[in-house]
């Protein structure tokens, strides 16, 4: 069984170098997947990780498939 970290709105936008209001708003929107929890939203640790990597990829046209 693979443990998935989930992270708060916060630790999202950290990890992705934008910020608190815009990671809210990508969220809200639905254009980043996420999980409820309680009253809450996650994002999955290994979404972002794609995500980083599609924005910086090693070389061009290798981007990583967005789906987990």
């Amino acid at each position: 069984m693979t443990t998935t970290k989930l992270l708060t709105i916060p630790e999202f936008a950290n990890a992705t170098g934008i910020s608190e209001n815009l990671a809210r708003a990508i969220v809200k929107r639905g254009e980043v997947p996420s999980i409820q929890v309680g009253r809450r939203r996650r994002v999955d640790s290994r979404w972002v990780e794609k995500w980083t990597a599609l924005a910086n990829p090693p070389i061009a046209g290798s981007a990583p498939e967005m789906t987990l």
